[in-house]
């Protein structure tokens, strides 16, 4: 079982090389130091139906984990390398399957957006519970709010405050996942997330003297503790682009709807 007040590690024989979460009310995220551990924890204090975590490994491995929810987990520390080198009994009990390899490429099924800005709308109104992550440049400041997961997708909740008498005209909303210290680092690798959604979504401009809340959806991908989520708003035709990032820790706060 999986708690949202605890984190349970599932330790590998091999690097992770791919994981796929059955249900948003679970979240998963691999170490920056050690990529053969898996972080799980669940993203609301609340019981959920079982569902499931399937991880594929460098060595061929092919793990898949029943998770339901305990408010007070058993086990918080889970060796398969042990478990499946020496009791396969005891990987059986914990509901841990292991096969040959598979691939999971396939067609990729297309986002319903409609059912995506209702969701955003949801989110829109939710009462913001993260606090200083976020950037103040010229009297703009973008702060992020929340962050919520339901299926594969994840809703960035974002407050805008306009404090300068010239309004804001947004050209475009970007985010990539990042090195952590790009900038201290020769060469770095990126991925960008594709904004799926946004709402309001005729919302373009953000006036003088004024606050707002948007929601991104986004893509939810796993990424190591040595990498971030950037965001970044760009002004159209100005230079007050606003860039902040959400590293693992703030991820783990991920709330499922």
């Amino acid at each position: 079982g999986v708690s949202d007040h605890k984190t349970t590690h599932i330790i590998f024989p091999a690097k992770i090389r791919d994981i796929d979460a059955g249900s948003s009310d679970i979240i998963a995220l691999i170490p920056e130091s050690v990529n053969n551990i898996l972080r799980v924890k669940a993203t609301a204090p609340r019981s959920f139906g079982e569902t499931n975590i399937t991880v594929l490994t460098d060595d061929g491995g092919f793990y898949s984990f029943l998770i339901r929810y305990e408010s007070e987990p058993t086990v918080l520390n889970i060796n398969i390398a042990n478990n499946t080198r020496s009791d396969n009994a005891v990987s059986s009990a914990l509901g841990i399957n292991k096969a040959t390899a598979v691939s999971l490429v396939g067609p990729v099924a297309d986002v319903n957006k409609a059912e995506l800005l209702h969701t955003a709308a949801r989110v829109h109104d939710h009462r913001p519970f993260t606090r200083n992550v976020g950037v103040t440049k010229q009297r703009m400041s973008l702060r992020l709010s929340g962050l919520y997961v339901q299926g594969g997708t994840l809703y960035v909740q974002c407050h805008i405050n306009n404090d300068s008498e010239v309004d804001y005209q947004l050209d475009f909303a970007k985010f990539y996942i990042r090195d952590r210290d790009v900038l201290k680092r020769m060469a770095s690798q990126e991925m960008e997330l594709p904004v799926q959604a946004s709402y309001p979504e005729t919302l373009t401009k953000f006036r003088g003297r004024t606050n707002y809340t948007m929601v991104y959806a986004i893509p939810l991908k796993t990424f190591t503790e040595d990498k971030v989520i950037e965001m970044e708003l760009y002004e159209k035709e100005g230079g007050r682009h606003l860039r902040f990032q959400i590293d693992s820790d703030i991820m783990l706060k991920a709330r499922g709807l």
